[in-house]
């Protein structure tokens, strides 16, 4: 559910006056919260905290992060949402916000916890391969214009006893990781997991479900 809501989120008229006004990313993070709050209402076990919130969850470090967006869903699963509101994004920052990821899903391990973390990327302006690349090796899902939907969103919106859907189960299990570490794929198992993402959305598009 979450994944679709911040897929279409970036589809929303209200980004896109924000885009067109060159307002501050504040304001992105705002409207994210908003969104994610008012989709998330109406499920018990989801929580929205307030924008650029400080977790307050072990780290190796022992420092806390401001994370633009957190969504606990139950008593101990987390997910993390980093916003980019700009023209361009810098792999850089993917890289950074993977880095806070580590910091509490090994601070959490290294103390026995039950914490699981689940890391997305949301960014207005359009991506290189590189991030999809990254972001696929690392579990964290990616969400950015002109690139591929997520693997969930495309299986929420294709019919069940199909085979695209049978196709698309098999590629968010192997995609779709709980903690960060979880999900890093073998180098060489990456571009294999690319070519079968891009098939998947060619067949979606064919079949009608990306219009």
């Amino acid at each position: 559910m979450l994944i679709s809501v911040l897929w279409e989120l970036l589809a929303e008229k209200q980004v896109q006056q924000l885009r067109a006004g060159n307002s501050s990313g504040h304001l992105f993070e705002d409207f994210t919260v908003q969104t994610v709050y008012t989709a998330c209402h109406r499920f018990g076990t989801l929580k929205t905290f307030p924008p650029r919130y400080t977790l307050k969850l072990p780290t190796v470090s022992g420092l806390s992060y401001q994370i633009d967006v957190v969504v606990r869903e139950g008593s101990s699963n987390y997910h993390l949402i980093e916003c980019k509101f700009k023209q361009s994004a810098s792999v850089e920052e993917l890289y950074a916000f993977n880095a806070k990821l580590l910091d509490y899903a090994l601070g959490a391990q290294s103390r026995g916890h039950k914490t699981r973390l689940r890391g997305y990327f949301l960014t207005t302006s359009e991506v290189s391969d590189n991030f999809h690349q990254y972001a696929l090796a690392w579990g964290i899902t990616l969400i950015a214009p002109g690139c591929i939907p997520p693997a969930e969103h495309m299986l929420s919106k294709v019919k069940p006893d199909t085979p695209l859907h049978s196709q698309l189960t098999r590629l968010v299990e192997k995609t779709s990781g709980a903690q960060p570490f979880e999900s890093v794929a073998r180098a060489c198992e990456i571009g294999k997991l690319l070519v079968e993402w891009r098939a998947c959305y060619q067949r979606w598009k064919q079949d009608g479900y990306g219009i």
